[in-house]
């Protein structure tokens, strides 16, 4: 039918064939929309649950999950610690660092005694561990309420 020879003409009712998608869609349609919904909504699915796991662990570790405390970057709720433990070392740089020489004189002799406990010895540092966080937060707690009632915030304390 072309008279040029390259091939292009259509020689017959055989060459007028639908494209895949089509076929598939004649064949089945029910199939086909059924297919097409459910990838859509599995799509979807897949998306909301990349989206809820990406703003918990922006939340949790922030906008820089690798690193804690990073300059610029938006801290979650495990780079808090550091960001406090850097902001009191460089603000009070002197007496964090005499309170913290003080723990750790304190903690040597009673982790050395506890290290010949054997197998009790990881139940001994982490009860030493809870008792000195507690102490820590309760007299946090306490320089608080103090500074509540030195700035004079009623109810705080009350």
């Amino acid at each position: 039918m072309s008279a040029s020879g390259d091939g292009s003409a259509i020689s017959g009712w055989a060459d007028l064939s639908l494209p895949p998608v089509l076929q598939a869609f004649t064949s089945s349609p029910q199939n086909f929309i059924l297919g097409a919904v459910l990838s859509g909504i599995l799509e979807w699915l897949f998306g909301t649950v990349s989206l809820v796991i990406d703003v918990i662990l922006l939340v949790v570790a922030g906008s820089e999950p690798a690193t804690f405390d990073a300059p610029g970057e938006q801290l979650g709720i495990a780079d808090i610690p550091v960001s406090v433990a850097n902001n009191l070392g460089g603000v009070g740089e002197t007496a964090g660092t005499a309170i913290i020489a003080g723990i750790e004189a304190f903690n040597e002799p009673i982790f050395e005694a506890a290290a010949f406990a054997g197998p009790a010895s990881p139940l001994i540092f982490v009860l030493i561990i809870i008792i000195e966080t507690t102490a820590v937060l309760w007299l946090l707690q306490r320089a608080v309420y103090v500074a509540a009632d030195l700035l004079q915030l009623g109810g705080l304390t009350e």
